[in-house]
């Protein structure tokens, strides 16, 4: 039977169906609407999406669009990479339901497709750190249904958290999938199954991941169709994005602000105010805070140091001149996040009007002060940000100011290209450039500076591969600027942790904090500083075993830092030392009780350094404050090195006197005068026919040897035969008390000394050594014949590498004569001989 006649006539069987779709869609519509869903998607043409795509993958060759609309669905047809976004607005808590379909690929690979959850505005121009997967989270669609579940699985947070399980169903069929944000909870229901409930913030390398953004679907060459996509807001949003941790602790330090404690410092403050921020919380705390911090704030006109802050609130001037250059990032990052542009978020301001006002003011007598200073290049992590601070605040002075900042990247590159990084592998500072850089990346006006900043963190993240132990989970090779001296950790954790390359806790850095604040509040500030290196970085480099690496650190030929590293341990050496808190000489061995393995648990022992000592600290346990280092930290003595290695093998020669203007030092200062090798305390220390106990007297050119777990280290004290430059002694000495450390110390003067010291090490590292290599490795390291011979004022050892030093007298400065390796003029970072560096400072292609 019809309905009507002629041309279009509908069977009463196909209106029927008709019917039934209809009802069953309008069904679909009413019960979205009862539950509070908004539809993303109009189901006629992709009004309110953006096409985010490399170059190749938006149009077919023969002119078929990659994303379009077909029968009311979103059609994905396959090529190469790129994004379809929803752009009208970012979410934070909310509910999104979407139903999917992959299809077939023509080369027989599986599909896969994604969803981008919190994520940003995809750049073809930095493409990877700006995709979902790195920037927010891609939620993975493979076509591999009944795979185990994985981090590459359907259903994983990609790269990060494998799901519960993998529920999804064989291409073709369509798949029901609900994903609830809610603050750091993020719940994923596949076809009725529970397949993620994550908290992020309890999990290291996703705990600063953004708590908003965008949604995305993603094209990764296969067909895929998408439907019915909608949202609901969720109430958490009207209270904010604080969880009731981050809330106590928000209160807590709101307390702490208006207990006025002199000990308050103005980074404290301001991270204070950047996190409340962050969290939409209260504005009335946030603008006391900042009322605070506006008065240790120095604006007298004629105050030679106005715009800078005081340190500390109980401070009564000025005492560290880097104050500014650290408030005005936060200063920055506070606008930005107002702004609504720190990371993606729906509208709306988180200051009060005066909590603005007081942020602009601040931040404009900031750069006033920031304008003024002469930072170098080489004083890298305050270079870095000083160059930030100009760049992210220059509006607020008009033109100039940001020309200024294009004008000292520029400054900063072109030195790097020539002298590399001066502050070689600190594991605080470091953690300061790769901040500095990852803000410059994704904030800076100019997109050839974002491309710049971004190609030098990979500069930055390749030199730190090369350092890196897998097994002992920390930096390897001489550390400039390490305020740890018995572990090597420091603020660079925080990153370290974010890449997955660290495991352990996080080391936070001592200073910035309120009194008492935890030490793990930084979620908004570290997400505005991420950046996380390729994967592959990781595992290509550390595949290549042992290694060696040559770095530059200046552009005189000794300017280099070297390490070795093997399977369980490393050795390094600088060429010179820049300062008083640099580990010129690092080795790490695992402690002999150590019975793990690569992915194992790692081993938490003590490095093993080498540190002159004027004040009875041999362990740089003692932090204190100078008129010329106004932060409390330790501080050893800086001694003139030069220094040789080839693979695991190094010799050095250190010298101090005390008495002599080169070396800066005023005797009279000085409690004793002695050089401490640290060493772990779970190692075990040999001469060449027995364990030795603390306690033993051994002669100055003794030879000994620490035994680790299958490694040794062979070392043998090299002595000047004059007694004004020889030690007494060198005993060994376990007083770390609960350290698990002890020395061997080479004494030269107790008491105001009144003479100099010089001390020689020839060292070599040997790993897979069972107690019948280790035996026989200790009487042929014994039986070689080195030794420390003088000639007027030259020094020269001998039967080793080569090492020959003048050391100079009177005002005369000490002059190296011969060492190696030599850095080929123009390389940078020498992997196994081949050079890594240049390369990678070099911006990435558009795609």
């Amino acid at each position: 039977m019809t309905v009507g006649r002629g041309r279009g006539l509908l069977s009463v069987a196909k209106l029927a169906s008709l019917a039934v779709c209809f009802l069953f869609f309008a069904g679909r519509t009413l019960v979205a609407a009862e539950e509070g869903f908004e539809q993303l998607f109009n189901g006629r043409d992709l009004d309110g999406w953006v096409i985010e795509s490399h170059a190749d993958s938006e149009i077919h060759p023969d002119g078929r669009p990659v994303w379009s609309v077909k029968e009311g669905e979103i059609d994905c047809d396959g090529l190469g990479f790129g994004f379809l976004r929803y752009a009208r607005e970012p979410f934070a808590d909310v509910t999104l339901r979407i139903e999917f379909q992959l299809g077939k690929t023509s080369d027989g690979e599986p599909c896969n497709a994604g969803i981008g959850l919190r994520t940003g505005v995809f750049d073809r121009r930095r493409s990877r750190a700006t995709r979902p997967s790195i920037r927010g989270y891609e939620l993975q669609l493979l076509d591999d249904a009944g795979s185990p579940p994985s981090i590459h699985s359907s259903g994983s947070l990609y790269r990060y958290v494998a799901p519960l399980e993998n529920a999804i169903r064989p291409a073709g069929e369509w798949n029901d999938l609900e994903i609830e944000l809610v603050g750091p909870r993020i719940r994923v229901v596949m076809n009725g199954r529970s397949i993620q409930d994550v908290d992020q913030e309890t999990i290291p390398q996703i705990r600063t991941k953004p708590l908003s953004g965008f949604f995305s679907l993603q094209n990764h060459g296969g067909p895929a169709r998408f439907r019915n996509i909608r949202v609901r807001r969720e109430p958490a949003a009207a209270v904010g994005e604080a969880s009731l941790d981050a809330r106590a602790s928000l209160d807590a330090q709101a307390s702490m602000v208006a207990s006025r404690d002199p000990a308050i410092g103005i980074r404290g403050l301001l991270r204070y105010a950047l996190e409340a921020a962050g969290r939409g919380w209260d504005p009335a705390a946030i603008e006391a805070s900042l009322e605070l911090a506006r008065s240790m704030q120095v604006v007298g006109a004629e105050e030679a140091d106005r715009g800078n802050f005081r340190w500390r609130l109980g401070d009564s001037d000025v005492t560290d001149a880097n104050a500014c250059e650290f408030a005005g990032q936060l200063l920055a990052l506070l606008r930005l996040e107002d702004d609504g542009r720190l990371v993606p978020r729906s509208g709306g301001r988180r200051l009060s009007p005066r909590g603005r006002e007081l942020v602009d003011a601040m931040a404009r007598d900031a750069l006033a002060a920031i304008r003024r200073r002469r930072v170098e290049p080489g004083y890298t992590n305050i270079f870095l940000t000083h160059t930030w601070n100009l760049l992210a605040l220059g509006d607020l002075a008009g033109p100039d100011a940001i020309a200024e900042g294009e004008a000292a990247w520029r400054e900063w590159r072109a030195f790097t290209e020539t002298h590399g990084v001066t502050e070689f592998v600190a594991p605080t500072y470091l953690g300061v450039d790769l901040d500095a850089l990852a803000l410059i990346a994704d904030q800076a006006p100019s997109w050839e500076t974002r491309a710049e900043a971004e190609a030098s963190l990979g500069y930055f993240w390749r030199s730190a591969a090369c350092h890196w132990l897998p097994v002992a989970q920390r930096l390897t090779g001489p550390h400039a600027r390490d305020y740890d001296w018995l572990f090597g950790r420091g603020y660079a954790d925080e990153h370290l942790v974010e890449a997955g390359w660290l495991t352990v806790p996080a080391r936070p850095e001592g200073a910035g904090w309120l009194p008492g604040a935890p030490r793990d509040g930084l979620h908004h500030f570290r997400t505005a500083c991420r950046w996380e290196p390729p994967g592959s970085l990781l595992e290509d480099v550390v595949a290549m075993v042992p290694r060696t690496i040559v770095e530059r650190t200046g552009e005189r030929p000794w300017q280099r830092i070297t390490d070795w590293v093997g399977k369980t341990s490393s050795i390094g050496i600088a060429g010179e030392g820049r300062g008083a808190e640099d580990k010129t000489l690092l080795v790490n061995l695992p402690p002999m009780n150590w019975t793990g393995g690569a992915g194992g648990e790692p081993w938490r022992g003590a490095n093993v350094t080498f540190v002159f000592d004027g004040r009875g600290d041999p362990y740089g346990t003692v932090h204190e404050a100078s008129a010329e280092a106004p932060q409390a930290k330790p501080s050893h003595l800086r001694p003139y090195l030069v220094s040789s290695q080839q693979g695991a093998r190094v010799t050095a020669l250190w010298l101090l006197d005390p008495r002599r203007a080169p070396f800066r030092v005023d005797p009279k200062s000085l409690s004793c005068l002695a050089a401490h090798l640290l060493l772990p305390g779970a190692c075990e220390v040999w001469n060449v026919d027995e364990r030795l106990a603390p306690g033993a007297m051994l002669a100055p050119d003794a030879v000994l040897f620490l035994r680790g777990a299958g490694t040794v280290l062979g070392l043998r004290f090299l002595a000047p035969v004059d007694a004004d430059l020889r030690a007494t002694g060198v005993e060994l000495v376990a007083d770390g008390g609960r350290q698990p450390v002890q020395r061997l110390t080479a004494t030269f003067a107790e008491g105001v000394p009144a003479r100099g010291a010089l001390l020689g090490l020839d060292l070599e590292l040997r790993e897979g050594c069972d107690d019948e290599a280790f035996a026989r490795f200790r009487r042929e390291f014994a039986a070689r014949e080195v030794g420390l011979e003088r000639e007027g004022t030259r020094a020269r050892v001998t039967g080793s590498l080569p090492l020959e030093l003048d050391l100079g007298s009177g005002d005369a400065r000490p002059r190296r004569l011969r060492f190696e390796p030599l850095l080929p003029a123009g390389d940078l970072l020498l992997l196994d001989g081949v050079e890594i560096g240049r390369e990678a400072l070099e911006p990435e292609e558009p795609r």
